[in-house]
């Protein structure tokens, strides 16, 4: 499971949603390495200017500011060493833009979100092994997912059992769970004034993909995906503030669905 390489190397993880910070840091520790947790940019600024990391593992859309910022402000960091240490960005939108994008502020390479953990071993690795980054992504940020209209990716989540282990996963899930809880009713309390404030229910959307996707909640996922666009598209065009409270009313029927699935699924485990 470790190597005495990934022993030795100290991974910075900016992150800030809880649920994917402890999917990550869970898998990363299993794999040896030793991890360190930021929640904003700001924070991930602090940290790497203060200390040496072997990698960062940057989320792109952070509450204080942009990953594609922090990763060029740790660019023109004074001190080489801390300036030249290798980022990987964790993100949803993988189309060759972004990419670009990620690319040109110095970035090392891409793990398209939601995150395969083999995947993710993979280019973790090769990055600290100073090898190309070879990720697998396509435009729709969601190629880890099935692609039928389940509520629930059933493959995805036996993925996350058999990487993390029966105990961190149940650990964890109940995590998401709760996480997920939350972000279902952020989205269904900015609902009401999505028209007049579209900004802040793009960013529940943009929650509950985050903590749906590590999960293979597959239909909140897309579904949270839907109203970020919608709510921010984010390429100069106008919010479509009526047709992102239309979308975000139907969140909690999707939501049950997904647990009902979810019931279902894990009843048919063996017990521990």
């Amino acid at each position: 499971m470790t190597s005495s390489t990934s022993q030795s190397h100290h991974v910075l993880l900016v992150e800030d949603v809880l649920v994917n910070r402890r999917v990550a840091a869970a898998f990363l520790t299993r794999q040896g390495y030793r991890v360190s947790e930021a929640v904003t940019g700001g924070e991930a600024l602090d940290m790497s200017g203060a200390e040496r990391f072997d990698l960062i593992l940057l989320d792109i859309r952070l509450p204080d500011m942009d990953g594609v910022d922090v990763a060029s402000r740790i660019r023109a960091f004074p001190d080489p060493l801390r300036a030249q240490v290798p980022i990987l960005a964790l993100t949803a939108n993988v189309f060759p833009d972004d990419i670009k994008r990620y690319r040109a502020a110095g970035m090392n390479g891409v793990v398209a979100k939601p995150i395969q953990l083999e995947q993710f071993r993979m280019a973790v690795a090769s990055v600290l092994q100073s090898t190309p980054v070879v990720v697998s992504v396509d435009s729709g940020g969601a190629s880890a997912l099935r692609g039928d209209e389940a509520a629930l990716d059933e493959d995805f989540i036996a993925e996350r059992l058999r990487t993390l282990g029966r105990s961190t996963f149940d650990t964890i899930l109940q995590l998401g769970k709760r996480s997920i809880a939350g972000a279902v009713a952020d989205v269904a309390a900015t609902c009401d004034q999505g028209e007049q404030a579209p900004l802040a229910l793009a960013k529940a959307a943009h929650r509950l993909a985050g903590a749906a996707s590590n999960f293979g909640f597959r239909g909140l996922f897309l579904l949270g995906q839907k109203i970020e666009t919608l709510a921010d598209p984010r390429d100069g065009a106008k919010p479509q503030g009526q047709a992102a409270v239309a979308a975000a009313a139907t969140v909690p029927m999707v939501y049950e669905q997904t647990l009902q699935e979810l019931d279902s699924w894990l009843a048919r485990l063996p017990p521990v």
